[in-house]
């Protein structure tokens, strides 16, 4: 009869969550560009999708594979689709895409399609609760509300930094699996997807580059077979990211554009640089304790403790101690980007979305500490009271969740209900609120070649 409750409160926290997924998706629809998706959106529409890829390559960007998923994702629908279903597409595919993503890392933890489905619904509904917790409980925690804003409101984050993100980890995770028996492919498809990986931006490839030689100085150190594949996967890896890296920075015409546009002049001495390195680790540890330490990452800790403990696994090649690594590998690799992020900064400029990719492997890093946390728990001999007690908290987070979900709803309607009618700008995204900036100048020409009028 408890196993029957507890499967019946399972049930029912998945409808509710799959409810409120599809809830979140159809309100999607309300969801308005904004910034740099105006630029996106009518150079695709002007040049089409290789077109516009080639645009930007000549005149801002020498990193293709950031510029070709902010193509793919925000150009391309806002030339074609109307504005709601355009919007929507980046919003909800970079949330989906976070539970295909682990379902790939771990292929244990879902032992069927149910569970996989399962899966990739609760992690959409875990990343928006992730996001949201913190402004919908304290709105003044200013940098929380800006990452929200930026990707629930600003589609080009979603294209070029979560979903380029999720792409490279999926290529990551499955080709050694691929090719783990014949070591010249394995090594080929390194070396290609580094080259690719080198195009994603400075500061995810050199964070790529750093936890690959980490791996690599493993498998020589350790030996195990399993260390060996991943260090003639990476080693060519490493070496098609430094190319990658370089030629995007010296030979793009598009990225010279973009430095001398941008002008930074730092003093580079050795007092100067030790005092950049030093303000580094400081600032970007505490950005990578202030992800976790916060009410959005404590709440979605624990509501993956709660689902996956009323669940149970049905796996009995899910080892706790791999759960664990998985947890620490995302985490230390979100703590490389947050300190390379913070060393780039000064040779560019300060933005809170330069930290949007550490964001997501701290939240992949929750998932998976939560998943142990329940693989423990389960493991050991509970007293009846303590197991309704962790049902009862279980269900008021999920309560809690929803809420959070309903107040993200409410953010969504009320940008949408300013957009209809002129600028709409959200905190830290910026809108059409400057009638001589570049963005009304990318809006009017996407009305242009979309055949529209304004009415904004």
């Amino acid at each position: 009869m408890k196993k029957l409750n507890n499967k019946f409160i399972y049930i029912s926290s998945v409808c509710v969550v799959a409810l409120s997924v599809a809830i979140t998706c159809y309100m999607a629809r309300l969801l308005r560009p904004a910034a740099d998706d105006y630029c996106y959106g009518s150079i695709s529409a002007e040049f089409g999708f290789i077109g516009g890829i080639g645009y930007w390559f000549d005149t801002w960007s020498g990193f293709l594979l950031s510029v070709f998923t902010g193509s793919l994702f925000v150009g391309i629908p806002l030339a074609l689709f109307p504005y709601g279903l355009a919007s929507a597409i980046p919003f909800i595919s970079a949330a989906l895409g976070m539970g295909i993503i682990v379902n790939l890392i771990d292929q244990n933890i879902a032992a069927n399609s149910r569970e996989k489905l399962t899966t990739v619904i609760f992690l959409a509904f875990g990343w928006w609760t992730y996001l949201w917790a913190t402004p919908a409980i304290n709105h003044y925690l200013h940098y929380s509300v800006l990452l929200a804003n930026g990707l629930t409101f600003w589609q080009t984050l979603n294209g070029q930094y979560v979903i380029q993100l999720q792409i490279l980890i999926a290529a990551i995770v499955i080709t050694p699996r691929v090719f783990k028996n014949s070591p010249l492919l394995l090594m080929t498809s390194g070396l290609i997807i580094g080259l690719v990986s080198g195009t994603a931006g400075t500061t995810l490839s050199l964070s790529l580059l750093l936890i690959g030689l980490v791996l690599i100085a493993a498998a020589r150190f350790f030996k195990s077979e399993a260390l060996c594949v991943t260090g003639n996967f990476w080693m060519p890896l490493c070496i098609g990211l430094l190319v990658g890296v370089i030629a995007c920075h010296i030979f793009v015409p598009g990225s010279l554009i973009r430095m001398r546009a941008l002008n930074i002049q730092v003093e580079m001495t050795w007092t100067s640089l030790t005092s950049m390195v030093k303000m580094s680790v400081f600032d970007g540890t505490l950005k990578w304790m202030k992800s976790y330490f916060n009410y959005g990452a404590v709440l979605f800790g624990f509501l993956t403790y709660g689902f996956y403990f009323l669940r149970g696994f049905s796996s009995y090649a899910l080892s706790s101690k791999n759960i664990l690594s998985l947890s620490l590998f995302f985490s230390i690799f979100a703590y490389l980007q947050c300190l390379v992020n913070r060393l780039a900064q000064f040779f560019s400029y300060e933005a809170y979305w330069h930290f949007v990719s550490p964001t997501i492997c701290i939240f992949i890093s929750i998932y998976f500490f939560g998943i142990w946390g329940a693989l423990v728990t389960r493991s050991v001999s509970l007293i009846n009271p303590f197991k309704r007690l962790l049902i009862i908290f279980y269900v008021l987070l999920l309560l809690l969740s929803l809420y959070v979900n309903i107040f993200m709803w409410s953010k969504i309607q009320n940008r949408y209900d300013l957009w209809i009618s002129g600028p709409a700008p959200a905190e830290g995204v910026s809108d059409i609120e400057d009638r001589n900036g570049w963005q009304m100048q990318c809006w009017n020409k996407l009305m242009d070649l979309r055949g529209e009028s304004n009415s904004r």
